[in-house]
């Protein structure tokens, strides 16, 4: 077992609350299997089974930056303590380095608000250093971890709009580059309203518990309604997962067979090809399998989430040859890893699926801030997950992408303050250009239309009642800025100040 400690100041921003939420990271940036605790003293311990160097990932209150899940760079194993927030404003300082490099953003003043931040960062960590009083070295150590969270998003935020005229111009931007993923509780007449109009691409999530509640009975009325309605509104479908091994996805009684895997592989066949020979005349775009890589705990469940997926992709290719295949991410950064010893990260059975020559055409990202990613990352990490993905070879869809618009209750996790709608409407308009820019990313699909009573955070465009939310006009000026010829995207947070009294845009 190796031991790292982490010494707590007064000024890290650090509750008991944050610090149990800390995990460790290995060298590839992927969750390492260990435990984390707060003990006296104001020491944070992390021990895990791991040789070599780890790093310390938790949120953090970053003052004007929000709570943000951040990362010290890594480090070998020592009793004597880390100073936490150094080591954290060390990283920010690294990443940027390795960003802006990556990015070609060195080069004349491409963004100089970036550039001025991150030398103030830099500035301070150096003062840090040198400063003999530990809690004077915490404060300076903050205020640069604070500067170089700036000074990344800036520049994330600066590449992005570089990128999108690059990789727009002199291009139509297809309609179905915008998507939303719908509740399929919602009235099908929504598919002809004004509601739906900027959104080319549509997503019907499917959940096997609703549709074959009991072996051999389905229940599909739901979503032909919605299929119907939005094959005539001349909508590109989504629709999926076909197999997905989560306890909220599968039937009771394929739940009760969930030991024998021949016989929960031989019903998810049956379901799935049920799904493609009713639906092959509506669906573009086939989810074929969703979560498999946070499933498995262990290279045998790797082996048959796998299996499961070759039979779905073959199934596809035989019943719908013209249907495009996505295999969908729902733990982008690996959190759950930390609880799985033998688990796999999602790149790396991405890579696997690819090595068994198994078919698909995109991989699929769910990025929802406190649903798929735990608490809320940052821009630049956003950035940085999304260069991960991006593979010659394939294309990527981001078939969830949310925020929410008031503070989730367990989760005291916010970007630049508490969440509310202004902030929502803030971070769309600063994520959806900075995943549009990628390479090979071509579509991003918004979580939620409307907001739900018993759905925590309020993800949605509008609000329960059908009011716009600043999100919902945001979200149309980017794509009428993509659709034009000047490509200029609307003014976003770090362009523009904030208006002084909160108003919602029509």
């Amino acid at each position: 077992m190796s031991t790292w400690l982490f010494r707590l100041e007064e000024e890290d921003g650090v509750t008991p609350d944050l610090a149990a939420r800390a995990i460790g990271l290995g060298a590839d940036g992927l969750p390492i299997p260990g435990r984390a605790t707060l003990e006296p003293a104001g020491l944070l311990r992390l021990e895990t089974r791991e040789s070599g160097t780890a790093a310390l990932s938790l949120p953090i209150d970053a003052g004007p930056a929000g709570v943000l899940r951040l990362q010290t760079t890594l480090l070998p194993p020592r009793t004597e303590p880390y100073p936490l927030l150094y080591e954290l404003a060390r990283h920010r300082i690294k990443l940027y380095l390795a960003k802006g490099e990556e990015w070609g953003m060195f080069e004349g003043e491409l963004a100089p608000d970036a550039t001025a931040r991150f030398e103030e960062a830099r500035d301070l960590l150096g003062r840090a250093t040198t400063e003999p009083d530990p809690r004077r070295s915490a404060r300076l150590a903050r205020e640069s971890l604070i500067a170089g969270l700036d000074a990344s998003e800036r520049l994330a935020s600066a590449h992005a709009r570089i990128q999108i005229r690059r990789k727009y111009s002199g291009k139509k931007v297809s309609d179905a580059s915008f998507g939303l993923e719908i509740d399929l509780a919602l009235p099908p007449k929504l598919a002809e309203s004004r509601h739906l109009e900027p959104f080319g691409l549509v997503s019907l999530p499917v959940r096997w518990a609703e549709i074959e509640p009991s072996q051999g009975r389905f229940a599909f009325d739901r979503l032909d309604r919605w299929m119907v309605a939005l094959s005539r509104a001349r909508r590109r479908i989504l629709c999926g997962p076909l197999v997905d091994l989560s306890l909220d996805f599968l039937p009771d009684w394929v739940l009760a067979r969930r030991g024998d895997a021949s016989a929960v592989r031989d019903a998810a066949f049956a379901f799935a090809e049920q799904m493609v020979t009713r639906y092959r005349g509506a669906v573009a775009l086939w989810n074929i399998a969703s979560g498999l890589a946070s499933s498995a705990s262990d290279d045998d469940e790797v082996t048959r989430a796998i299996a499961l997926v070759r039979m779905a992709s073959v199934l596809v290719r035989q019943l719908h040859p013209e249907g495009k295949i996505l295999i969908e991410i729902t733990d982008p950064f690996a959190e759950r890893r930390w609880m799985k010893p033998e688990g796999i990260g999602p790149l790396r059975f991405i890579r696997r699926i690819g090595e068994e020559g198994i078919h698909f055409d995109s991989v699929g990202l769910r990025l929802v801030m406190g649903e798929s990613v735990e608490g809320c990352r940052d821009l630049a990490e956003l950035a940085a997950l999304a260069d991960r993905f991006v593979n010659p070879e394939r294309h990527v869809v981001v078939t969830a992408l949310g925020a929410p618009s008031e503070p989730c209750a367990g989760d005291p996790s916010g970007w630049h303050g508490a969440w509310d709608p202004l902030r929502q409407a803030a971070w769309l308009g600063e994520a959806l250009p900075i995943l549009l820019a990628r390479p090979r990313f071509t579509a991003v699909a918004w979580s939620a239309l409307l907001d739900r009573a018993d759905h925590p955070g309020r993800a949605g465009l509008y609000d329960a009642s059908g009011r716009a939310k600043p999100a919902a006009s945001r979200f149309e000026a980017i794509r009428e800025a993509l659709r034009g010829e000047a490509l200029e995207l609307p003014d976003g947070l770090f362009q523009a100040h904030r208006p002084t009294s909160p108003r919602v845009e029509r």
